[in-house]
C-alpha cells in the first residue's frame, strides 16, 4: 500500500539520490586527498632539483665553502618554509572538513527526521484506508436503501400505469356503449322508416302494379342507405378508437421512458446481438449462403473488436484512482494536480498551521523541520476580477529645421480597435465569448460587472459587439468561403425567431450549419448573403434562405445530413453525394422499442454491429483506403443483412405504427444510409454537427429572438467563429483578444493566417 502512494515513492527517490549525492561527495575528498599527496611529491622532487643546482651554483664561485654545509642550510630553510605552508593549508583544510562534516551530519539528521515523517504518513495513509473502507460500507448501505426506495418508486409507476390502462380500458368500454347505443337508435330509424314504407306498401296492395314495384324499390333503397350508414359509423368510431388508444400507448411508453429509461442512445447487451444472429438463421427470413457467410464473417471481426475494447476499458479503469466516496470527510477531492498547484504564483504569504497541543504548550515540543522541509498543503484560489487602465502616449513631433511644418502625432484609430471608447479587446472578447460560447445573456453580465464595481450598460455591449463584427466582417467573408467550397460538408439547420422591423412581429428564420470536414471549421449562416445595398436578404423559408448557400457549394463531394428535405433540391441539382444520417434512423428505432420491443431491438442490434466497427475505426485512426476497405468488408454485410431484414418485417405491420414509421424511414433512405461505406471522409452520423447548436440553442432559451436580422447575422459570425476555435482547440477568448488587436495592422494577403482553422497557437502565448 505505502509503496503505491506517488508521495511516498518520489520522497523515497529523493533520499536515494541524497544518498548517492553523499557518496559522491565522500568520493570526491579522496580524490582531494591523493592529488594533495601527488602535489607534495612533486613539491619534494622539486625542492631537491632546486638544492642540488644552488649547490653547484655556489661551488663555482666559493669553492673553499663547504658544499654540503651549503645544502643543508637549504635543506632546512625549505622545511621550515614547507612546514609553515603545510600548516596553513592543513588548517584551511581541517576547517573545511569540518565544515563538509557538520553539513554531513546536518544531511545525515533530517534524512532521519523524513524518514520518521514517513512512517507517520504510512501511518496516516492506513487510518486513510481504514476510513475508506468504512465509506465503502457505507456507500454499500446507501446503495442498498436507494435500490429499495427505486424498487417501491418502480412498483408506484407500474400501478399507476395499471391504473391507466384500466382507466383507458373503462374509456374504451363506455366508447364502445356509446357507438353500440348510437348504432341502436339508427337501427330503430331505420326500422321505423322501414315500417313507413312497408306500411305504404300495403296501402299500394290492390292498386296499380307500378306503385307497388315503385313502394318495393323504395323499400329496399331505404334498408340499404341504414345499412351503409350504420356501418360506416362502425368503422369511422373503431378508426378514433383504435388511433387514440395508440397515441395513449406512445405517450405512456415515451414518459416510462424518460423516467426509467437510459439517457444514452448507446447498446451494450449481448441478448439484442443474438436477436439479429436468430432472425438471420430462422424466423422465416430468406437470405442467401453468400450473405450469412459474409455476415458471420463480419460478426465475428465485430465481437472480437468489442472484446479487445473492453478490455482496454477494464485496463483503463483498474489504473485510474478509485473513488473514495462522497460522504467520505477523509476524501481527497483533487480537482487540479498539486504539482500544477506548485508552478501557480504564491497568494499571500505563507500561512502557518501549528498543531493545537502545539498552540496549548510551546515549551514542550521543538520543530525536526527547518522551515524549508516543512510539509506544506496546497489549495486553489480564485482571486476577483481585477480592472486595470493602460495608458497610451500620444508625442507629438515636428519636423527639424522648419519651424513652418506641422506637428504630427500617432492617431489612435489606426491601431487600436474602440479608439472612442475605454473599451479593450481583452474586454470586449471576454463579453462576446461570455455571450455567445458561454449562453450568458448580457443583462446578467450587465449585473456581474455592476457587482464588481465596472458600470457598463446593455446598450454599450450592443455598441461594442455591433463594432467588434465590423471589425470581423473582412475576416468572416473569408471564413464563409473556406468553410463552403470545402469537398466533404456536414449540415444541419435549426429555426430562429427575428422580429421584422416593419409589423414589430417575429418571423420564422433558418439558421443553417455548415461544418467543413477537410478544414475542420464551421458555418452559421441566416438567411441569404448581403446584397450590393449592405443589406441582408432573407425569404424567412428555408428551402429559399438556403439557395444561395448551396450554389455556392461548388467544390462539394459529398454532404451529410437530417432527414430534411430542403438540402436535396440543391444537392442534386450541384451533382454532390447525399449522405444521410444514421443517429437520425437509429432513434426511430429506440422511440419505438416500448411499442414494439422485439423488432426495435432487432433493429438497434444491427445499429450497434455498425458503430462497433466505427468506435474500432476511430480507435485505431484509421483514414483513406484502410478505412473504405473495413467498411466495406465488416460494414456492408450487416447493411445487407439489416435491409433484407427491414424489408420483410415491414410488411408484417400496420402502417400508423412507431416500428412501422422506423422501418420506412431505413428502406426509404437506405442508399443515403449507406452511402458513407465509400467515402472515408465521412461519419456514419452527423453528431459533430448537431452538437454544434448547443449555444444556439440555449442562447434562444435566454434570449428568445433576435431584434432585427442584422443582429441574427452578426451572431451567426461569432458562433461560427468561436464553434471553429472549438473544433481546433482554441481558447477562444485568448484568440478573439488576439485578433482584435491585430486586425488593424494585418495586410490583406495575411488575414487567412488569422481564422481559428489556421491560427497558429504558439501566438497566443503573447496574449
Amino acid at each position: 500500500m505505502i509503496s503505491k502512494d506517488p508521495n511516498i515513492t518520489r520522497m523515497l527517490k529523493e533520499y536515494r539520490e541524497r544518498i548517492l549525492s553523499l557518496e559522491g561527495q565522500a568520493a570526491e575528498l579522496s580524490d582531494r586527498v591523493a592529488a594533495y599527496e601527488q602535489a607534495e611529491m612533486l613539491r619534494k622532487v622539486s625542492e631537491d632539483d632546486i638544492i642540488q643546482r644552488s649547490a653547484e651554483d655556489r661551488a663555482s664561485k666559493h669553492s673553499d665553502e663547504d658544499i654540503e654545509s651549503y645544502k643543508a642550510r637549504l635543506r632546512e630553510a625549505f622545511r621550515i618554509e614547507a612546514e609553515a605552508n603545510a600548516e596553513k593549508k592543513y588548517e584551511a583544510e581541517r576547517r573545511k572538513l569540518e565544515a563538509e562534516k557538520r553539513e554531513l551530519e546536518e544531511e545525515k539528521r533530517e534524512v532521519a527526521d523524513e524518514k520518521s515523517s514517513l512512517k507517520l504518513e504510512a501511518r496516516g495513509l492506513q487510518l486513510k484506508t481504514d476510513a475508506v473502507n468504512a465509506a465503502v460500507k457505507r456507500l454499500a448501505a446507501d446503495k442498498t436503501r436507494f435500490d429499495e426506495q427505486k424498487s417501491e418508486l418502480i412498483k408506484g409507476v407500474e400501478a399507476k400505469y395499471a391504473k391507466i390502462l384500466e382507466e383507458r380500458d373503462l374509456m374504451f368500454r363506455r366508447r364502445v356503449e356509446e357507438v353500440r347505443n348510437s348504432l341502436n337508435a339508427q337501427m330503430m330509424e331505420a326500422e321505423v322508416s322501414v315500417l313507413e314504407s312497408f306500411k305504404r306498401l300495403v296501402a299500394s296492395v290492390g292498386g296499380p302494379a307500378e306503385e307497388q314495384e315503385r313502394a318495393i324499390a323504395e323499400l329496399k333503397s331505404t334498408i340499404s342507405e341504414m345499412t351503409a350508414k350504420s356501418v360506416s359509423g362502425l368503422v369511422e368510431s373503431a378508426k378514433k378508437l383504435q388511433e387514440s388508444s395508440r397515441s395513449k400507448d406512445r405517450h405512456i411508453s415515451y414518459c416510462l421512458r424518460k423516467l426509467f429509461g437510459s439517457t444514452s442512445e448507446k447498446l451494450h447487451d449481448d441478448e439484442v446481438l443474438s436477436l439479429v444472429d436468430s432472425v438471420l438463421e430462422g424466423n422465416g427470413l430468406e437470405v442467401s449462403d453468400k450473405l450469412l457467410k459474409e455476415y458471420k464473417s463480419a460478426k465475428e471481426v465485430v465481437v472480437r473488436v468489442k472484446s479487445l475494447m473492453e478490455l482496454e476499458r477494464l485496463t483503463k479503469e483498474s489504473e485510474r484512482p478509485k473513488d473514495t466516496g462522497e460522504d467520505d470527510p477523509e476524501s481527497e477531492c483533487r480537482m487540479v494536480d498539486a504539482a500544477y498547484l506548485r508552478s501557480l504564483p504564491q497568494h499571500g504569504a505563507s500561512v502557518v498551521l501549528y498543531p493545537r497541543e502545539y498552540l496549548k504548550d510551546p515549551s514542550r515540543y521543538v520543530e525536526i523541520k527547518k522551515q524549508s522541509g516543512r510539509d506544506a498543503h496546497y489549495e486553489l484560489v480564485l482571486t476577483p476580477e481585477k480592472h486595470e487602465a493602460m495608458r497610451y502616449e500620444l508625442p507629438v513631433f515636428v519636423e527639424k529645421g522648419n519651424p513652418d511644418a506641422v506637428p504630427i502625432q500617432a492617431k489612435v484609430e489606426d491601431y487600436r480597435p474602440y479608439p472612442k471608447s475605454f473599451a479593450s479587446p481583452e474586454l470586449v472578447g471576454k463579453m462576446e465569448v461570455e455571450r455567445f460560447a458561454d449562453c450568458d445573456p448580457i443583462y446578467t453580465q450587465e449585473k456581474r460587472y455592476e457587482r464588481n464595481g465596472l458600470s457598463i450598460s446593455r446598450q454599450l455591449m450592443d455598441k461594442l459587439h455591433a463594432r467588434t463584427c465590423d471589425l470581423l466582417e473582412p475576416l468572416f467573408d473569408l471564413h464563409y468561403y473556406d468553410v463552403i467550397k470545402g469537398e466533404y460538408l456536414l449540415g444541419d439547420g435549426s429555426p430562429v425567431r427575428v422580429v421584422n422591423t416593419e409589423t414589430h412581429k417575429c418571423d420564422k428564420h433558418y439558421m443553417a450549419h455548415v461544418v467543413c470536414l477537410d478544414k475542420n471549421a464551421a458555418l452559421f449562416n441566416v438567411g441569404s448573403r448581403v446584397d450590393m445595398d449592405g443589406n441582408i436578404l432573407s425569404h424567412g423559408r428555408a428551402s429559399e434562405d438556403l439557395e444561395l448557400l448551396c450554389k455556392d457549394m461548388t467544390n462539394a463531394k459529398a454532404f451529410e445530413k437530417d432527414g430534411y428535405s430542403g438540402w436535396s433540391k440543391w444537392l442534386k441539382k450541384n451533382g454532390i453525394t447525399e449522405c444521410a444520417c444514421n443517429a437520425h434512423a437509429r432513434r426511430e428505432f429506440e422511440e419505438s422499442k416500448a411499442e414494439d420491443p422485439l423488432p426495435s431491438r432487432i433493429g438497434l442490434g444491427f445499429y450497434t454491429l455498425l458503430n462497433m466497427v466505427e468506435q474500432y475505426i476511430k480507435a485505431e485512426g484509421l483514414t483513406g483506403k484502410r478505412k473504405k476497405d473495413i467498411r466495406m468488408g465488416q460494414e456492408k454485410p450487416i447493411w445487407t443483412a439489416f435491409v433484407s431484414w427491414a424489408s420483410a418485417e415491414y410488411d408484417q405491420h400496420p402502417k400508423g405504427s412507431a416500428i412501422s414509421g422506423a422501418l420506412g424511414y431505413l428502406l426509404k433512405r437506405r442508399k443515403e444510409l449507406m452511402a458513407y461505406l465509400k467515402i472515408p471522409m465521412m461519419p456514419i452520423d452527423n453528431n459533430a454537427c448537431e452538437r454544434g447548436f448547443k449555444p444556439l440553442v440555449k442562447g434562444r432559451k435566454t434570449s428568445l429572438f433576435f431584434q432585427n436580422l442584422m443582429g441574427a447575422w452578426r451572431a451567426s459570425m461569432m458562433y461560427s467563429f468561436f464553434e471553429t476555435c472549438a473544433m481546433n482547440h482554441l481558447n477562444p477568448q485568448q484568440w478573439l483578444t488576439y485578433v482584435l488587436n491585430n486586425i488593424k495592422t494585418t495586410p490583406a494577403d495575411r488575414l487567412p493566417n488569422l481564422l481559428p482553422q489556421n491560427f497558429d497557437k504558439s501566438l497566443l502565448k503573447l496574449v
